[in-house]
């Protein structure tokens, strides 16, 4: 009989068939007390047995590297119901920068914190880790918060707690190591163990000191997703100092660097050098007194007086198991790493950066190893070696072997199957998914066989011959593992009014462009108000009243460039419109034509997912996101049907476009149509083309290649067998295009990084094949605004989820050091990697790499730039793609669609002159791989900035963490990317009107053109009450949020909306003054006098006077506001030429007169 079983029952499975070997009891009886160093297990087994002993106590499993961590972690995933966590050694910094991404210090403090004080886990730790110092347990509890719901706390003493353990107070949470306070209201971000580049953020509620509400909420949205009963607060920084310890580091700080200088002296050192040593100690003494953590604080750790101790010390104190795997190679890494730093201190010395002594930050070999064998350790090996045990410790051997791959054999796993249920072996299945799984089960009950699976992926399984077990590995049965899906939601909505501050462009939809210089308070008729104050050309300034938001937005340009600001004439402004007008109705029209020509044509219908197509599904190595599905399923419906297809596919590279195109294509030469991938250059068409061959091996589908790489002898053959028929599917670059390529019958053509292709290649390709689907792939994001304005006449697909299991990038933004620099490059190149060093000056940039070249002479340097020829420039990214260089030196061309997860440090030199936008693709580049990745952000620190320039350099030193700066980033791409979807012209529409106001007015031309209805207008009551309504900044103080509620405010039409802005006010800020309730409750009055039919509500001495509109009176409704049961004696109708109603004495309580408004208008 088969079984679908869970992970912790699959798992209780194999510890308890392990329990049953002899050796296996011999370990767990000695567990703690005596080493052994086991022999013969392949990865999965030695997971196996890791999990078991783990059931006594949390473990400390040391291993060579990154990659190796993480295939462990991804096979404990699979085989443990435990958590586990891989710690990566300490990022060290000697020289000065302006800021520092500080995601691995928090990840550290995270994954240690857990590790000691939470529940039982298993830590990874990689070898150089282990040369780390580490604080003791007592440091992590005596500096971490621990808040439950109902308790009473210092909600001060909290704050300076906060402070005191390294989180930043900031306005507005939105990445760990970061607290908000909002009156009652504190909100702290926490980094996730196991999740570098995520955040858990949390909201406490007090009431005095007591804790009335504890919540988790997204940080995108500040809304509350879940309540909480406790929460458990780690240290955002590994070191802390208290004020005596801040007093001695500064004086000895000045002593050492005093001494290095007389050390300095007599060894012949030059006065500069020497006294440079003294002005690094002074400068750095006086950053310590003033309370200052800065990076380049790692080069005094040595002189700390802090109580630390070893990763193998802290293990054996807090009494975990310590398992080494590997033990030969874990030496050799932590020589390497040992070499590493002693080479780097060597540099810094030299140039006064550092001190003797400094190279004390981390152990020496033999330190980090101390106490090994005073505690029972297994040691875990392939193969014994002299080099592969502790001293001391007993060897076991066990009798296993990795299983065996059943891939496309099926009758022979069948057998093997019923071999094992002969002599009544454990059988497990690791499917990999659900419907593998499900397929899997059906066979075994079909053959009567026993056998448990699980839907888990485990890459290679073991067969452990003693026991009678069997584990099959998802990569044995199947040829490939779904690895699980860690991917996140990189789509964000972003609020252009939120990021509004004074001195930026503002577009009034009658007004003009103006600047926006601040929101102001005003008093008028007794009243005081919030309006925006907007300079215009000339002397011309306008104050608008926040209830007019719905006409004011922020001006985005699509270029870049700064617009002209407007006269309040409204004549220059309105030519200005009524251009852009017949400009984008013209667009519509032709966006429109097109459409119905497309619709008018019939293509060719696809038939329904086969067998065939599930299985070549199957084979894509990760688990689809939810993005994925839905544009798979848009791209199969339109395949499907008789209408031509033609789709855009947007999403940043790694999040998928490449599979939902091989799908396409694969479904296409399954119905016996061909398809084509048509991609700019030679090298992204290599990749492709050797993707796709790869997929499709067991598959009767032939698939060839056309580029420059290909032989003029295949090429012809490739050519005869399109025409012919027998070539499936062709991957190929512009040679595709010419008019010799004939096809015998073509019915998908995929574009790939579309927006590399002119209109005319494109439009040529749908003229000769009219009828053949087209799904067009682009990188660029299109904005979901200009999305909605062209809804229902271009498709367009999104993927806006990212792969979050890719590390975080560690980004350095400092003043440019050359020395800095090439020791960056030699780091990278002695991990085996390659680096792109962006030096965006195309005419200088031969001379920079022959600098680049004499400065490293060991290294292999080579230069691109845009303006070289075509062929020539892709001769050097193949060929830095094949490894035959270390270092790129190019400008911002760098490749956007290939995949080198090779190069993982990316120096960028005058970052200053690169956007924001520009600097967030670039950086984007690198970290595509498991390994670390690096980015030097780098300026010129002898240039004199213009304004311009300093403000992108202060958002740069921003753009360490994942906050605003990349929201406004992400952006500025999309108004680009809308750019360039509608050409030249309407370009520079968007540009002279303000983006927003463009989209706004296409929305318009569409929904006429189509003969939709025009959307009923929202009519709104004019109040003329003497009331306070507004949001104090005292109740929000960052204004650009302000502004964004009472944006959001302004336009409530209904009780939900009223609801729903009050729910989150309080949720996000509290409970709300009476000024906010007040501006809610006339928004809600205005919204529902206007669907009466009132056109103003005033006050005439004591009584309240609502009157209609004119044409707007309708007597049923006014039956039904007469007809309320509370206000039915006191209001009064008068007819006449404009009819009103009366609530008599209805203004004598000034404080009940919204309630009572409302209480008319809110008819049950």
């Amino acid at each position: 009989m088969s079984y679908i079983m869970t992970r912790s029952e699959i798992s209780q499975l194999i510890f308890r068939k392990l329990e049953q070997d002899k050796n296996v009891k011999k370990i767990l009886l000695n567990q703690n007390k005596k080493s052994y160093q086991i022999v013969g297990l392949n990865e999965s087994a030695q997971v196996s047995l890791l999990g078991l002993l783990c059931q006594k106590q949390a473990a400390l499993l040391i291993v060579s590297d990154q990659l190796r961590a993480n295939a462990l972690l991804d096979n404990w995933q699979a085989l443990s119901d435990l958590p586990a966590y891989i710690l990566p050694a300490r990022e060290l910094i000697f020289t000065d920068v302006v800021a520092s991404s500080r995601e691995i210090e928090l990840q550290r403090c995270a994954v240690l914190y857990q590790w000691l004080c939470g529940e039982p886990c298993l830590l990874i730790a990689v070898a150089s880790a282990m040369a780390d110092w580490y604080p003791t347990a007592w440091y992590f509890q005596k500096n971490s918060l621990y808040f439950s719901y109902g308790e009473t706390y210092d909600f001060l003493a909290v704050q300076t707690k906060l402070e005191k353990i390294g989180y930043e107070k900031v306005g507005q949470v939105e990445s760990a190591g970061q607290f908000a306070i909002r009156g009652d209201l504190l909100d702290i971000g926490i980094a996730i163990p196991g999740y570098p580049t995520e955040v858990q953020c949390i909201r406490l509620s007090f009431f005095d000191n007591e804790l009335e509400d504890l919540r988790e909420f997204d940080p995108d949205s500040q809304r509350s997703i879940r309540n909480l009963t406790q929460i458990q607060i780690p240290p955002a920084r590994e070191w802390l100092l208290d004020p005596e310890q801040i007093a001695n580091l500064s004086e000895k700080i000045k002593q050492t660097s005093k001494h290095q200088m007389e050390t300095a002296y007599r060894q012949g050192a030059d006065r500069d050098l020497a006294e440079a040593f003294m002005r690094l100690g002074k400068r750095d003494a006086e950053r310590v007194e003033q309370g200052m953590y800065f990076p380049a604080l790692d080069r005094w750790f040595f002189l700390l007086d802090t109580e630390k101790t070893s990763l193998l010390k802290l293990a054996q104190s807090e009494q975990k198991l310590i398992a080494v795997d590997e033990i030969g190679q874990v030496q050799k890494r932590l020589d390497a790493s040992q070499a590493d730093l002693y080479q780097r201190i060597s540099s810094y010395l030299e140039k006064a950066q550092v001190v003797k002594g400094t190279e004390k930050i981390r152990l020496t070999s033999a330190d980090a190893w101390q106490g090994i064998t005073e505690n029972g350790v297994i040691s875990f090996a392939q193969i014994a070696s002299s080099d592969s045990g502790i001293s001391g410790s007993e060897k076991i051997s066990f009798l296993t072997k990795p299983s065996d791959s059943y891939r496309l054999r099926e009758n022979a796993l069948l057998d093997d199957l019923q071999y094992w249920n002969e002599v009544q072996a454990t059988v497990i299945i690791f499917a990999g998914s659900e419907t593998r799984a499900q397929r899997l089960d059906t066979l075994a009950k079909e053959q009567n066989l026993t056998v448990s699976i699980v839907q888990d992926s485990l890459g290679k399984g073991f067969i452990w011959h003693t026991l009678d077990l069997n584990v099959l590995g998802t990569h044995d049965v199947f040829g490939t593992e779904k690895k699980r899906d860690r991917r996140k939601k990189q789509g964000i909505t972003i609020d252009f009014l939120s990021d509004l501050k004074p001195g930026e462009y503002v577009v009034h939809e009658n007004h003009g462009i103006g600047i926006y210089n601040g929101l102001k308070t005003l008093e008028t008729g007794g009243t005081r108000s919030d309006y925006l104050h907007i300079s215009y050309a000339g002397t011309d300034q306008l104050y608008i009243s926040v209830d007019q938001l719905d006409q004011i937005q922020k001006y985005v340009s699509a270029g870049g460039g700064k617009p002209k600001l407007s006269k309040l004439d409204g004549q220059s402004w309105n030519k200005l419109k009524n251009r852009a007008r017949e400009s984008i109705k013209k667009l519509a029209v032709d966006l429109i034509a097109l459409h119905a020509e497309r619709m008018q044509l019939k293509g060719h219908n696809f038939g329904p997912d086969t067998v065939w197509q599930a299985q070549f599904e199957e084979g894509f190595p990760y688990a689809e996101t939810e993005d994925q599905m839905i544009a798979i399923d848009e791209v199969k419906a339109d395949m499907e049907s008789d209408i031509v297809m033609d789709r855009l596919l947007c999403g940043d590279v790694g999040f998928g476009k490449t599979e939902i195109a091989f799908r396409a294509m694969f479904k296409a030469a399954l119905d016996s149509k061909q398809a084509v991938m048509l991609v700019p250059t030679t090298v992204l068409a290599q990749q492709h083309y050797e993707n796709f061959v790869e997929r499709v091996n067991n598959f009767p589908i032939n698939v060839k290649m056309l580029s420059r790489f290909v032989s003029a002898k295949e090429r012809n053959n490739t050519l005869r067998g399109l025409e012919k028929g027998e070539v499936d599917i062709v991957i190929g670059t512009h040679r595709i295009l010419s008019e010799d390529v004939k096809f015998a019958d073509l019915g998908l053509l995929v574009i790939d990084e579309e927006q590399r292709f002119g209109v005319n290649h494109k439009e040529s390709l749908k003229a000769r094949f009219p009828q053949v689907d087209v799904l067009s792939m682009t990188a660029t994001p299109i904005p979901r605004t200009l999305h909605m304005s062209i809804s229902g006449i271009r498709d367009i697909s999104f993927l806006e989820s990212g792969p979050s299991d890719r590390k975080s990038v560690q980004t350095y933004v400092m003043e440019f050091d050359q020395s800095v620099v090439e020791e960056a490059i030699l780091r990278e190149i002695s991990r085996g990697g390659q680096v792109f060093y962006l030096y965006n000056y195309t005419k200088k940039i031969g001379k920079k790499s022959q600098k680049l070249r004499e400065a490293l002479p060991g290294l292999k340097i080579d230069y691109g730039h845009g303006q070289m020829n075509e062929r020539q420039l892709e001769e050097v990214v193949e060929n830095f793609l094949a490894k035959k260089f270390d270092v790129f030196v190019c400008t911002t061309i760098i490749e956007s669609g290939l995949d080198m997860p090779n190069v993982n440090t990316i120096i960028v030199e005058d970052a200053d002159r690169l956007g924001l936008a520009q600097l967030y693709q670039i950086r984007g580049r690198v970290g595509r791989s498991e390994r670390q990745a690096y980015a030097y952000i780098t300026y010129d620190p002898n240039r004199i900035l213009n304004e311009d320039a300093t403000k992108r350099l202060t958002a740069i030193r921003d753009f360490t963490e994942i906050g605003s700066g990349f929201k406004i980033a992400l952006r500025d791409l999309e108004v680009r990317g809308a750019g360039n979807l509608l050409g030249a012209e309407q370009h520079g529409h968007m540009e002279a009107i303000g983006y927003e106001l463009y989209c706004k007015m296409l929305a318009e031309n569409v929904r006429e053109l189509k003969g939709e209805p025009e959307a009923e207008q929202t009519e709104f009551a004019r109040i003329e009450l003497l009331v306070d309504a507004g949001i104090p900044e005292s109740y929000i103080v960052s204004e650009g949020q302000r502004l964004d509620f009472y944006l959001r405010i302004s336009r409530i039409g209904h009780l939900e909306d009223y609801q729903d802005i009050i729910d989150e006010m309080i949720d996000r800020y509290g409970n709300l003054p009476q000024e906010v309730i007040n501006l809610c409750d006339i928004a809600l009055i205005r919204s529902l006098g206007g669907s009466f039919g009132i056109e103003r509500i005033t006050v005439v001495r004591e009584d309240l006077l609502f009157y209609f509109a004119e044409g707007k009176f309708d007597p049923q409704k006014m039956v039904k506001l007469i007809d309320n049961p509370k206000t039915k004696s006191k209001l009064l109708f008068s007819a006449g030429v404009r009819p009103y109603l009366m609530l008599k004495k209805g203004a004598v309580n000034q404080k009940n007169i919204l309630k009572q408004i409302l209480e008319i208008f809110l008819i049950q």
